[in-house]
């Protein structure tokens, strides 16, 4: 008997601006400012970064100094980083700047020694691991701050993974997708890729990447974290034999990929420089940063995403952070630490003993090493998938 294929909504929920929101948010303007500050503080994570676009009050009200802790004392959600301690065996450590933290050490299946996190979603603290117990290699998804944790079915482990990147839907049921590029060892060109869906509890196999992608960290044995927005996620590839760098883009529920152009016509800089570059996101938006010495960065925002146009640079003063109070740990990962190369850390410079190394102590972390980061953004609802 022939059974009906089930319909699935999609995991990316309905773009926030909405007519509706568009009408809340101008009705909300004739607020007293400390009501909307009341609301700002009270609105999910996810929903910060459409306020912040609403007006240019909102946006510097969310970035007050007490503004963060109030909304994660509100939300009870907790904001802070994975960090891959490699000295005896691969373990993790959750730290952060503020007071609720997310108990990662307590959770059974990370005390193995032998777990390796492959990504981390944008919302919702959700994990995609694996556990490299030689001849029992097994994936699992787990929540640190619930301490839930679940081992889902495998992908094909025959193939050499290249990539992977996990998304959550931000609003209703915590479902979520797993995006997993991998190489087979009889093509070096073609990138098969596979998606796990929550839903429905199984992998499938999508189309193929038929370019020659050489993805963040690759062939070095690290994980460089997805960057999500407006859908998508994004890597900034490096090809070292063009000469050029460039950011992949993955479509989670089209399907569909694309190649995004990064060569502004003020980046006039060697191409070692532009080596020396991330992709982060700020306020819902794609940030291309490069370190072009100690002192400064520059950046370029996707002011608009669906053509793809840069704004002009602008420039980060980075050579006096002392004055900074709160989100420094945001601000230090962003621009002094890199998942991909150890070496553009900044360990071996003035900053580092003076300034990092000391901020890191105080909020009791004494051993980093220069392993992989993953930012973590996590309420403390328990994920129903993982029960």
């Amino acid at each position: 008997m022939q059974t009906q294929k089930k319909s699935v909504n999609p995991i990316i929920p309905v773009p926030f601006f909405t007519n509706s929101f568009k009408t809340m948010a101008s009705n909300s303007m004739a607020l007293p400012s400390d009501v909307m500050f009341e609301i700002l503080t009270s609105s999910y994570l996810d929903d910060l970064a459409s306020w912040r676009q609403v007006s240019r009050e909102f946006h510097e009200m969310s970035k007050e100094k007490t503004f963060k802790s109030q909304h994660i004392l509100k939300t009870k959600t907790t904001i802070g980083y994975l960090i891959e301690r490699c000295n005896r065996s691969t373990d993790y450590s959750f730290i952060s700047e503020y007071p609720i933290k997310c108990p990662i050490e307590s959770i059974s299946l990370m005390k193995k020694g032998h777990i390796i996190i492959e990504a981390v979603s944008q919302c919702r603290g959700l994990i995609c691991c694996l556990d490299t117990e030689l001849d029992k290699e097994q994936y699992y998804v787990c929540k640190p701050a619930t301490c839930q944790y679940k081992a889902i079915p495998n992908p094909n482990l025959s193939y050499r993974t290249v990539a992977t990147a996990m998304v959550a839907s931000s609003t209703g049921p915590a479902d979520f997708k797993i995006i997993r590029f991998s190489l087979p060892l009889y093509n070096d060109r073609n990138i098969f890729c596979e998606i796990f869906d929550s839903r429905r509890w199984t992998w499938h196999r999508s189309k193929d990447i038929e370019k020659d992608i050489y993805f963040p960290g690759q062939g070095l044995g690290r994980r460089s974290s997805a960057v999500f927005a407006f859908g998508s996620v994004h890597w900034l590839i490096k090809d070292f034999v063009e000469r050029k760098i460039y950011i992949f883009a993955f479509d989670v529920e089209k399907e569909t990929w694309e190649t995004i152009d990064v060569e502004t016509s003020d980046l006039d800089l060697d191409f070692e420089i532009k080596c020396r570059s991330k992709l982060i996101a700020r306020d819902g938006k794609l940030r291309f940063v490069i370190m072009e010495n100690s002192e400064e960065a520059s950046i370029w925002t996707m002011e608009r995403y669906s053509a793809k146009a840069w704004s002009r640079k602008e420039v980060e003063q980075l050579k006096d952070p002392k004055n900074l109070k709160e989100e420094w740990l945001e601000f230090f990962m962003e621009f002094f630490h890199s998942n991909e190369f150890p070496s553009h850390n900044c360990f071996f410079t003035d900053a580092w003993e003076k300034i990092w190394k000391k901020k890191l102590n105080k909020i009791g972390y004494k051993e980093f090493y220069m392993g992989e980061a993953f930012k973590i953004e996590s309420d403390f609802a328990h994920c129903k998938c993982l029960t």
